[in-house]
């Protein structure tokens, strides 16, 4: 189960840096088309 565990963590993270990004405008990550 530590791996099923660690994949949501990870997935978490991943949701949380998009947020981030929508949140910031986009500003940091201005390297990609969208």
């Amino acid at each position: 189960m530590s791996k099923f565990n660690n994949l949501i963590f990870v997935k978490f993270v991943n949701f949380s840096l998009v947020v981030l990004r929508i949140c910031f405008g986009d500003g940091i990550f201005r390297n990609r088309p969208e």
